[in-house]
C-alpha cells in the first residue's frame, strides 16, 4: 500500500502488508468504520502455483483473510483467516472486492465479492459479506440470483436500498445492476443498464459526499467502451437511474478503477491506463464537481 496525507497529491514509499512465500495475495478491499476510525482491509490468498481457472475446476482453494488498522494504515493486525464463516460449501473460486466496502447507515460493513460453483460463466455470483458487529465477525449474505456476474461494487441509496453495480458475461457490453431492501438478504434480478457501456471489466461506484449543503449523489467509473478504454467518471442526483455529468478521464487504454471522496469537495479516482495497453501505470485523478459537469453525458 502507499498512504496520502494531502489528498493525494503525494504519497508514501510502498509498504508491505502481506507476504506468503511465493502464494498469490490480493483482491484487497478496504472498509473504513466511522464510529471507531478502524480501517478492515480483507483479500483472499491461494497457492501460487494455480491460478483462476485450476480453482474453478475444483483444484485448491481461494480463502478469505482479514486485517486492520487502528492507525490510519500506519500498523496493521496480524490477518486473520475468515473462510469458514463466509464462504459456502461448492464455492470455488472467491474474490474479495477488489474494490472499497461500504458502512450502511445502520453501522453494518460491507465488502462486495464473487464466487464459483463451477468452471463456467453461468455459475459465476457476485454476493456480500458483512459484519454487524465492527469487524469482529463476518458473514455472507445474499447472491444475486441467475448467475453470469461476478466483481462488483456496492453503494446504499437515499431510501435504504443497496446497489450492485456488477461485471458480468450476457454478452451486452453493458453493467448490470441489482438491489437489496433487506440489507443484503435478498437481492433482484440483475438489471442490464443500457446506458452503461463495459467492456467485462470492474468498476467502481461511491456515494458522492460533497461536504457542508452542497448536494450529493451515486458516483460511477468504468471503461466505457466495448474494450478497455475510455476510462470514464459519471455523476447521478437521482439514485443511479441516469447520469446527469459524465466525462471521460483518459480516452487511451485503461482497465480497473476505485473512487473516493476527498477533503473539500474533490473526488478521486485510482485507475489502470496505458498508451498501448491498460496495465501500464496507475494514476490518480484528483477532480472537482465544476471539471466533471463541464463534460457530456
Amino acid at each position: 500500500m502507499k498512504r496520502s496525507l494531502d489528498g493525494g497529491k503525494t504519497w508514501s514509499s510502498l509498504q508491505l502488508l502481506v507476504n506468503d512465500a511465493g502464494n498469490t495475495c490480493g483482491n484487497p478491499a478496504p472498509v473504513v468504520d466511522r464510529d471507531t476510525g478502524i480501517v478492515w482491509l480483507l483479500f483472499t490468498k491461494n497457492r501460487g502455483d494455480i491460478a483462476e481457472p485450476d480453482i474453478m475446476r475444483g483444484h485448491g482453494t481461494r480463502d478469505v483473510w482479514v486485517m486492520s488498522s487502528a492507525d490510519s494504515g500506519v500498523s496493521w493486525s496480524a490477518p486473520v483467516e475468515i473462510s469458514d464463516s463466509v464462504r459456502k460449501e461448492g464455492w470455488r473460486w472467491y474474490a474479495t472486492g477488489p474494490c472499497h466496502g461500504m458502512q450502511s447507515s445502520d453501522g453494518w460493513l460491507v465488502i462486495p465479492c464473487d464466487h464459483s460453483t463451477s468452471p463456467e460463466q453461468a455459475d459465476y455470483f457476485s454476493h456480500i459479506i458483512a459484519s454487524r458487529d465492527h469487524g469482529k465477525t463476518w458473514e455472507a449474505l445474499g447472491v444475486i440470483p441467475g448467475g453470469f456476474t461476478n466483481e462488483c461494487s456496492i453503494v446504499e441509496l437515499s431510501d435504504g436500498r443497496w446497489m450492485l453495480s456488477m461485471r458480468n458475461y450476457f454478452g451486452v457490453h453493458r453493467r448490470a445492476i441489482s438491489y437489496s431492501s433487506d440489507n443484503g438478504k435478498t437481492w433482484s434480478k440483475p438489471r442490464i443498464e443500457d446506458n452503461l457501456p463495459d467492456p467485462v471489466c470492474q468498476a467502481s461506484v461511491l456515494e458522492y459526499k460533497p461536504g457542508g449543503d452542497a448536494q450529493g449523489g451515486i458516483l460511477f467509473s468504468n471503461p466505457a467502451s466495448d474494450k478497455r478504454e475510455r476510462m470514464t467518471l459519471r455523476l447521478s442526483r437521482d439514485d443511479a437511474d441516469s447520469w446527469s455529468a459524465s466525462r471521460v478521464l483518459h480516452s487511451g487504454p485503461s482497465a480497473y478503477s476505485d473512487l473516493v471522496n476527498l477533503p473539500d469537495g474533490l473526488i478521486g479516482c485510482l485507475y489502470e491506463r496505458g498508451e498501448e495497453n491498460p496495465y501500464e501505470t496507475i494514476t490518480f485523478a484528483r477532480v472537482n464537481l465544476a471539471w466533471l459537469n463541464q463534460g457530456n453525458q
